[in-house]
């Protein structure tokens, strides 16, 4: 519920406008912003609010004034911004009590619970016979609880959902490494048959007397036989040397 001064604001008028002709401007500027509120036209009175402050309106009433015209045009932070003027601009402690009433109020739109609970305990500091405040005193202390739990369900889900994530980070690393020790067992056991089949070919071929064929590039081979053709001719040549070493010669008589 937003607290409205003009009740307050007229009784100032009153007493100013009989000491005072010289405040007719302020009053007319104060008096419209007051008309055009209850028109819904609160951006219009807020203007005309600063201006019969200017023009030497109480700067408490202006500003409180100024307050609900912006929280009912939606600006709750200069709302509060002209609630915590009205309330270092004036020493009744019953105009600051309202003033803290309509802090609160702009802190519970703002989903503030814990901030309108402070400003409503300050407001019955200053007023302790204000049923109203002390109603939302109550309901702001009933959102507070309800935002901190829903704070700590919230952060208990997020805890929940971050160890849930590393399990599952875990047991993934733990799959991984499984499946490696298995591709790798399978491999040596690929190899292993592998060597194992080689080892029993070369036995079968050494046991059925067989040579192991060798796999020879064809430079290799060329190589091999004109190295065996020069051996040959060696022998050859050998052979015929012997040969001819054999035949029996004539020897010629001195005489």
């Amino acid at each position: 519920m937003i607290r409205s001064m003009y009740s307050i604001v007229f009784s100032v008028f009153l007493i100013c406008t009989t000491a005072l002709a010289s405040a007719q401007s302020w009053k007319k500027s104060m008096n419209e912003g007051d008309s055009a509120y209850m028109l819904g036209k609160f951006e219009k009175a807020d203007s005309l609010y600063r201006l019969g402050e200017s023009n030497g309106a109480t700067k408490g009433i202006s500003q409180f004034n100024r307050g609900d015209a912006l929280y009912r045009n939606g600006d709750l932070d200069g709302a509060l911004a002209a609630y915590k003027n009205a309330i270092n601009a004036t020493d009744d402690p019953v105009e600051q009590a309202e003033a803290y009433h309509n802090i609160g109020n702009s802190l519970l739109q703002k989903q503030d619970a814990a901030g309108a609970v402070e400003a409503y305990k300050q407001a019955l500091r200053l007023n302790p016979s204000d049923e109203d405040t002390r109603h939302n005193l109550a309901f702001a202390l009933r959102q507070q609880e309800q935002q901190e739990q829903n704070q700590q369900e919230q952060e208990q889900q997020e805890q929940e959902q971050e160890q849930e994530q590393q399990e599952q980070g875990d047991e993934g690393d733990q799959d991984q490494q499984q499946q490696n020790q298995q591709e790798q067992g399978d491999e040596g056991d690929q190899d292993q048959q592998q060597q194992n089949q080689q080892e029993q070919e070369k036995g079968e071929q050494e046991k059925d007397g067989k040579p192991i064929p060798m796999q020879l590039s064809k430079e290799d081979a060329e190589r091999m036989l004109e190295a065996l053709n020069q051996k040959e001719k060696e022998i050859q040549q050998n052979l015929k040397k012997k040969k001819d070493d054999g035949k029996r010669k004539k020897i010629e008589k001195d005489w």
